[in-house]
């Protein structure tokens, strides 16, 4: 029996919308390749998704508007809808820059964001 996932991204983007190189290269082009047509139905963007999914896959910093109220809502309605929840972070950001001086890089917002109890 094949099991087919129904997968969505919430990707990081720049102003236009469209996803950062990183996002592109590891997610979404792995996700969509030919050989997973058939274990894999992907769908991305800024939004969560009109249709049900199975799995969640939200990349590091995916909405800027940086609303820990929203974030978390959206968090424990995916728990309540058993959707797998996978955050992908590719460094350290919640250590990143936390040394007195160094730039404000993640700021703040940003690593309260990361640091959501999934």
């Amino acid at each position: 029996m094949i099991i087919t996932l129904n997968v969505h991204v919430l990707y990081e983007s720049s102003s236009g919308g469209l996803p950062h190189g990183c996002g592109e290269i590891r997610l979404l082009r792995p996700l969509s390749h030919t050989n997973l047509k058939s274990d894999v139905i992907l769908s991305s963007g800024l939004e969560m998704a009109c249709h049900s999914v199975d799995v969640i896959i939200i990349e590091r910093f995916w909405d800027n508007s940086f609303d820990l109220e929203r974030h978390s809502a959206l968090l424990r309605q995916l728990r309540r809808d058993n959707v797998l929840i996978i955050i992908e972070l590719d460094d350290d950001l919640l250590s990143l820059n936390s040394e007195p001086g160094s730039i404000n890089w993640p700021t703040t917002g940003l690593k309260n964001v990361a640091s959501l109890d999934v």
